[in-house]
């Protein structure tokens, strides 16, 4: 089910919104059952949640800081997928932020048991093996003697299939 936001204006009343830092400041304001927030007003609002992202509870409900924060910046719904371009999902700064596909959204994703992003060891030889998947099927990208040389080979071959989505982690 998709959560949609509270109104610019709503979001402004209740926040201060610093695209650069990535941060909201809670704003002094009445909620809607007329209680006012001064315990949290003039701090950092959100908390970090166990994957990373941080959430903001408004009006009894909780909202990725990051959609939130687009909202404020531009005026604009998010887009369906806001992609954090370094790959880290608490780092809020509207320069870290952009719209994606879901498979470049896909792109800045860590592959989990491997030396670098795209590089394997291939135990046979003790070499590194460089690949990259596209459009689901897999580009060997050859072997290389190092992680360094197979990590340079994954990441000008994602530059070439996806842009400047491409991330070297």
């Amino acid at each position: 089910k998709k959560m949609h936001l509270p109104s610019t204006e709503c979001l402004n009343r209740i926040f201060e919104c610093e695209p650069a830092r990535g941060l909201l400041i809670w704003r002094r304001y009445t909620d809607v059952l007329g209680r006012w927030n001064t315990q949290f007003a003039g701090k950092v609002a959100g908390s970090r949640r166990k994957d990373g992202y941080v959430s903001v509870m408004i009006n009894g409900k909780n909202h990725l800081q990051h959609r939130v924060l687009w909202k404020m910046a531009t005026g604009n719904d998010p887009p369906k997928i806001l992609d954090h371009i370094n790959g880290n999902p608490s780092d809020n700064r509207l320069c870290n932020l952009r719209e994606a596909t879901s498979s470049q959204n896909l792109m800045n994703q860590k592959s989990w048991g491997t030396y670098a992003k795209g590089v394997f060891l291939h135990r046979k030889s003790g070499t590194f093996c460089a690949r990259i998947y596209v459009n689901r099927k897999c580009i060997c990208l050859g072997y290389f003697k190092s992680t360094a040389e197979a990590s340079e080979a994954y990441i000008a071959a994602a530059k070439i299939h996806f842009g400047e989505f491409a991330r070297a982690e």
